[in-house]
């Protein structure tokens, strides 16, 4: 990026004076930073040595690894939040270019057009617009001389969740290249006979030594340099520009018609409703909708609060909801809401007529309406909006009943719920009598109800926390502040309607193998305030895990945890999984009343080293 932002401002051809006279080329040099830092100071640490090559042992990301290509709808990372404010609330971008590696082998770099299928919310001018720019950049390729460039294969227009595929549902051409890495910064060299056949089956086998025609300049070998791929990305970021500059006029007017049709898409209820609306008392977790409506603030999506009381036309008579309720009406960018709304089948494609299906590259199936639990009513019928406040999210939902004698229950419907109990702070009691707590010289003490416990200001349900020792004003605090419902208890209850409730000792076991799915689970427990500590493979070989309630095995394959990496692939610290020693350990912890949560692929480890009486039947 250094080197791009350089040209773009020295050089003084025409077409780069064309693109400083006619477009606003913005330039983000890093969106992990720290991962780049982790990657580069690996790779010099081993340079010259054994390991040269050796992968990084560790997550290149604090949380998440390269799934912060996977967040751009739920914008659970600061650099995700970032990038987003500068796509739809600061620039509008018409043009999105990530760039990204590796092309698909032997190939030197991938650019659209992109593999099937395509996703009906896109707006068609999206999709022939990402044609007509791959087409460009590969001519430019052709002008050049640099072969090795393909298309139409593995990366497919179907998911909303990638950094390029959340712009191309905001009427922006958002796209990314995927150009041939080296070995870090080692040149590699690769003899013809090294070159296959085709690209592989999740190619469709498309010819690699043959010209076709999204493979029109086969690249037949030789050697690669990190400079190969710098100016393969140079060349392709020239062109992106020279387009953007030349047809700025037709992508300027491309945005705004798109955006118009979508519109008037929307107020004729094609391809959904004409309008979203959500009450978050109508929710199982009113705090689910407030978040998901965080989430289209940041996206760039309109909506409105209502301040008041309204009806609408229903099917069956008239809808009425109450203030409070939000409304997405029809607006230029309505496919992205639609796409994480509504139901999506994705087609059965098959790799040949009554063969195996074609695996999709990515997610198929993210309805947010779902997965976070929303009660989203979809209006069919134009109406008016409501008097309200538009883009407006409040944590208004909380509500504080009765007086509290005795503390109070904060009903355990809602996730923030945990944030909450954080935030009230302390330590639990260490008495079991409930008619016993709140001592001067004690932490403030929490129980769980076990039983619904009926009050004069309505039941408190099972699983909710009692928190004897809070305040009226703590109590009020916590609902405005979280969102969370709390009940005064008047008297403590009975020795069994509750139990005591302490925070969990909690290990998140952590392989040198850098699974995802353990930084998602360390984000999960941190976003959600709860304390842990991570064990290596030798903290559980050594034994005695005692200090610990519950261990939480994130998704890794078993022979992953069992083996981990292969000694000799990198150095002897960084070598070995949990082996026998370790498998006896966990035996023992769970033996001594300890819980071991396993995840995902992690159940298959679990079943073979417990010898459970059960099989994974995804696994045949």
């Amino acid at each position: 990026m250094p080197e791009m932002a350089h040209y773009f401002v020295t050089d003084e051809s025409p077409e780069t004076r064309r693109v400083r006279e006619n477009a606003v080329v913005l330039l983000m040099p890093n969106m992990n930073p720290d991962g780049l830092n982790i990657v580069a100071d690996w790779y010099m640490s081993n340079v010259g040595g054994e390991f040269e090559m050796a992968r990084v042992p560790e997550l290149y990301h604090h949380y998440i690894g390269h799934d912060n290509n996977r967040d751009w709808y739920m914008l659970t990372q600061v650099e995700t939040q970032a990038v987003t404010r500068q796509l739809y609330h600061t620039w509008f971008p018409q043009i999105v270019y990530n760039q990204h590696q590796s092309s698909p082998f032997p190939g030197r770099i991938w650019m659209p057009p992109f593999e099937n299928p395509v996703n009906p919310h896109l707006d068609p001018l999206v999709v022939s617009s990402l044609n007509q720019m791959g087409h460009s950049m590969r001519r430019r390729f052709d002008e050049e001389g640099k072969p090795g460039v393909n298309s139409g294969i593995v990366f497919d227009l179907w998911w909303n969740g990638s950094m390029r595929g959340g712009p191309d549902y905001h009427n922006m051409l958002g796209f990314l290249t995927e150009t041939a890495g080296a070995g870090y910064a080692t040149p590699r060299c690769y003899d013809e006979d090294e070159i296959p056949d085709t690209f592989g089956a999740r190619a469709g086998h498309l010819p690699a030594k043959t010209p076709s025609t999204n493979y029109n300049n086969p690249w037949l070998g030789g050697c690669w340099h990190l400079r190969d791929a710098m100016d393969y990305m140079m060349t392709a970021a020239k062109a992106v520009a020279d387009m953007g500059a030349k047809l700025k006029e037709e992508y300027l007017f491309n945005h705004y018609l798109m955006g118009r049709r979508q519109i008037e898409r929307g107020n004729a209820a094609e391809g959904g409703p004409f309008a979203y609306v959500l009450d978050p008392q109508a929710s199982h977790d009113p705090g689910a909708v407030v978040e998901f409506m965080g989430l289209m603030s940041r996206s760039g999506i309109e909506f409105l609060r209502a301040s008041e009381p309204f009806s609408v036309a229903g099917p069956e008579g008239d809808l009425a909801f109450p203030a409070g309720s939000y409304v997405i009406p029809p607006q230029a960018f309505r496919p992205y809401v639609v796409d994480l709304m509504e139901p999506k089948e994705y087609p059965d494609r098959r790799q040949y007529p009554g063969g195996p299906p074609e695996p999709p590259y990515d997610m198929t199936g993210y309805e947010l309406r779902f997965q976070m639990g929303l009660e989203a009513v979809n209006v069919e019928e134009p109406f008016e909006m409501p008097p309200g406040d538009w883009g407006e999210v409040s944590t208004d939902i909380g509500e504080v009943r009765g007086e509290g004698a005795a503390g109070f229950a904060v009903h355990g419907n809602a996730n923030s719920i945990y944030r909450g109990l954080s935030a009230a702070g302390g330590e639990p009691g260490a008495g079991g009598d409930p008619g016993e707590v709140g001592g001067a010289d004690e932490a403030p003490a929490r129980f769980r109800t076990v039983q619904v416990l009926a009050t004069p200001d309505g039941d408190i349900p099972a699983g909710s926390y009692w928190l004897p020792d809070l305040s009226a004003d703590e109590a009020r605090a916590l609902a405005a502040d979280h969102g969370l419902t709390l009940t005064g208890v008047s008297s403590p209850p009975s020795l069994g309607a509750v139990a005591e409730a302490r925070p969990p000792r909690v290990a998140i076991y952590r392989s040198w193998q850098a699974p995802m799915p353990e930084g998602w689970t360390r984000w999960v427990l941190d976003e959600y305030g709860f304390e842990w500590e991570n064990v290596w493979d030798a903290d559980v070989r050594g034994g005695d895990l005692s200090r610990f309630d519950a261990i939480l095995l994130p998704s890794q394959a078993p022979g992953g945890i069992e083996n981990g990496n292969l000694p000799g692939t990198m150095p002897d610290e960084y070598t070995g999984g949990l082996g026998e020693a370790g498998a006896a350990a966990l035996r023992a912890f769970v033996d001594g009343g300890g819980w071991l949560v396993a995840f995902d692929q992690a159940v298959d480890y679990a079943i073979e080293t417990f010898g459970l009486p059960f099989r994974n039947r995804a696994r045949g």
